[in-house]
């Protein structure tokens, strides 16, 4: 149901279902409050960064997990406005802000393309980074390497190099106090053994063929399974034409 709240800016509107609370923004920012039974809340927070990636988790120990960073400086061209360095790192500090937290324990990259890790080196110098994670370094395509990923990753991994890193691996799983955070996906390759409770014939994709090779490195990107109780999120950056069981 639809709830208004007066002492709300009227900028937002708060929807409200058993055990769960979306609180969306009509500006750059969307929170999803899980609840189970009388624990503390894991919050969700989707950040518009206009075209990319930038999803904030925190969880009830207060523990932060930031997919991907958004873009990074980006001039204009025809109709495309220009980005500026401080856009999408800004809009996640406003997260940030808005979860009480003052660092993020990890940062995962999915994959290293602008709208998802431009954001990186511009971020790190606003909010401190404990953990980066991501797959390794672009492995290219079936077609070549992959442009868009280059100068992405060569300002990316000065910064990564700086901190603590862990490379995922399928069945990975990042140490997470009373979240289970579990990689499903990774560099091309996925999990080769269904998760608790999957492993059933999606009857959506009868029939279709995969095509993970989409010309880009899309289909190497990190994914990511979240369990809390009985709530499950999956966020998979722009895996393509994959099946995963």
């Amino acid at each position: 149901r639809a709830a208004s709240n007066p002492a709300q800016p009227s900028s937002r509107f708060r929807l409200e279902f058993p055990c769960m609370r979306l609180l969306a923004s009509l500006g750059a920012i969307a929170l999803l409050v899980l609840t189970v039974s009388a624990q503390a809340p894991l919050e969700i927070y989707f950040i518009d960064t206009e075209g990319g990636q930038a999803t904030l988790l925190v969880t009830p120990a207060k523990e932060s997990v930031l997919i991907d960073a958004g873009y990074g400086p980006r001039a204009g061209r025809g109709t495309i406005p220009p980005v500026s360095a401080a856009r999408d790192p800004e809009r996640i500090l406003d997260a940030a802000r808005e979860a009480g937290i003052s660092r993020i324990d990890y940062l995962v990259i999915t994959h290293f393309h602008p709208d998802h890790a431009g954001g990186v080196p511009e971020l790190a110098k606003r909010i401190p980074i404990g953990t980066f994670v991501d797959y390794g370094e672009p492995l290219g395509t079936p077609y070549g390497p992959d442009r868009m990923a280059g100068n992405t990753f060569a300002n990316y991994l000065p910064i990564r190099n700086a901190g603590k890193y862990m490379m995922a691996r399928p069945g990975d799983v990042l140490p997470l106090k009373g979240v289970d955070a579990r990689v499903v996906s990774s560099a091309g390759g996925h999990l080769l053994r269904p998760l608790e409770g999957g492993g059933d014939t999606n009857s959506a994709c009868t029939g279709l063929e995969e095509h993970p090779e989409d010309g880009t490195e899309n289909f190497r990107s990190v994914g990511l399974m979240f369990r809390y109780g009985a709530f499950k999120f999956l966020d998979l950056g722009d895996l393509s034409g994959m099946t995963l069981t």
